[in-house]
């Protein structure tokens, strides 16, 4: 029964939606958005713009040959990046949509080079660390900004090696009271340090982590009786 009630408003909300696509006049008030990447960023974009009156997705741009001349939601995968300007003429594209939170700035900078060779207007998702809940909604969709262009992929460190640099000694950690600060000091800790001395300008802030530093060693101890664990100062 729960399955059929969803599966019947899945069906009630298609219905809706394809007599409005057939209304006289329809397609001609929505802008026909061509949309740059094909994950699931991109394949949710596409149903929320599927389920609003205002976008009108024509195609997916996608750099995985692999997904070429897929069909995604009902609209197909026509090329990589290079064939923006090829279809944009075919399409009637009226705006090009960038929607690939994860990718470097790199690729945002080429993408945009593209279409302003081509003048389309180009927009984009935020990128993911902006995303928080991790779901693309439609009043996501911005102007690209400069720093979408310096985006970085994300460093991977040797986890292993640091720790066996930390283990055993002391660490200030300065700023140990802010975000980036507090998250390092979690880390270090479970590299087994001997000492952790934290300095930061906010008193509050920096009296927490040590209290949540406590807390951490003393779970450690409780679960590794037989190792040494920091002292938290």
């Amino acid at each position: 029964m729960i399955g059929a009630l969803r599966f019947s408003v899945r069906v009630v909300e298609r219905i809706r939606h394809s007599r409005t696509a057939f209304t006289p006049g329809f397609h001609h008030q929505r802008e026909r958005v061509l949309i740059v990447g094909a994950g699931s960023a991109g394949v949710s974009l596409v149903q929320e713009m599927q389920r609003s009156l205002e976008f009108c997705p024509v195609a997916f741009i996608d750099d995985d040959r692999s997904k070429l001349n897929a069909r995604i939601r009902g609209i197909y995968v026509v090329g990589d990046r290079h064939a923006i300007p090829e279809v944009l003429q075919p399409l009637r594209v009226d705006k090009v949509i960038i929607a690939i939170p994860s990718v470097a700035g790199e690729v945002i900078r080429e993408i945009v080079n593209i279409c302003k060779s081509a003048g389309i207007q180009t927009c984009t998702l935020p990128g993911i660390h902006e995303i928080l809940n991790g779901k693309v909604r439609l009043n996501s969709i911005r102007d690209v900004r400069i720093e979408d262009l310096l985006r970085r992929e994300p460093v991977q460190t040797e986890i292993e090696k640091v720790a066996q640099f930390i283990k055993g000694k002391r660490v200030l950690i300065t700023g140990a009271g802010g975000s980036i600060g507090s998250e390092l000091c979690r880390q270090i800790c479970l590299c087994q340090p001997k000492e952790i001395m934290l300095v930061g300008h906010g008193e509050n802030s920096v009296f927490n982590i040590q209290q949540e530093l406590n807390q951490l060693v003393q779970e450690l101890k409780n679960y590794s009786k037989t190792q040494e664990h920091a002292t938290v100062v």
